[in-house]
């Protein structure tokens, strides 16, 4: 239920009342708009009726319950800024009387706020024990799954899960793959680190990048020399 429109230019507020404000009011709101000056300042939200001092660092603009617990007086407030060294307060602004309202029978299923350091203690503890306001594994599981399935539904994911050691390619993914490295192959050429030169009858070498046809002579009985070796008996042999 929202109570008061806030309105806040550098360190002055306004506030104009939509509501009356009754004690023991749960989920009562406040609207708070900052002008341009408020840009970039982390803000703080301060609550102040009868002696309690309430600081809110999510400025919500949810009223503590802790300040309407009692009627009587005004309801008081202001916002901490912070930025990069600077410090904007405000003044105090009245946003409305806290009138006696209905008993709300004892009913303590509120949750009062709390002061600075107990609030972010609170939080500490509230992840450490898994509390029921922060994600739990099945809902990090439940997320998983649905970032998952709108993934593969807009196409940019195949819905395959990949695990280590499991091959999701189909053989037609594998032949186009060949093909490709094929294709590759033969437009770029793939060379042989250690090229293979030779000598003889034809010289050349040869680096694998590219088919090579070496022709090699046949031997022409013409070209021999026949040698001839005296043998230890005297006897001689033509090669």
């Amino acid at each position: 239920m929202l109570v008061a429109r806030i309105f806040v230019s550098k360190s002055e507020i306004e506030t104009r009342s939509l509501a009356p404000i009754t004690a023991g009011m749960v989920g009562a709101e406040v609207e708070v708009l900052f002008d341009s000056t408020w840009s970039g300042f982390s803000k703080t939200f301060v609550w102040s009726h009868d002696e309690v001092v309430i600081n809110d660092l999510n400025a919500s603009g949810r009223i503590p319950a802790e300040v309407l617990a009692k009627c009587g007086g005004l309801l008081n407030f202001g916002v901490y800024g912070t930025k990069e060294g600077e410090v904007m307060p405000t003044v105090w602004t009245a946003v409305g009387t806290v009138n006696v309202g209905t008993d709300p029978s004892g009913d303590e299923s509120t949750d009062p706020a709390l002061p600075a350091w107990a609030q972010l203690q609170e939080k500490i503890e509230q992840i450490k024990n898994k509390d029921s306001d922060y994600l739990t594994s099945a809902d990090l599981d439940s997320a998983v799954a649905d970032a998952l399935a709108e993934a593969k539904s807009s196409g940019e994911f195949d819905g395959y899960t990949p695990l280590k050691g499991t091959d999701y390619y189909t053989q037609e993914d594998k032949s186009e793959i060949v093909a490709e490295v094929r294709e590759a192959v033969e437009d770029t050429g793939i060379r042989n680190p250690n090229t293979l030169t030779f000598t003889g009858a034809v010289i050349g070498s040869y680096d694998g990048s590219a088919p090579l046809n070496v022709e090699i002579p046949a031997a022409n009985d013409a070209d021999w020399e026949f040698i001839t070796k005296l043998t230890q008996e005297g006897t001689t042999t033509n090669y």
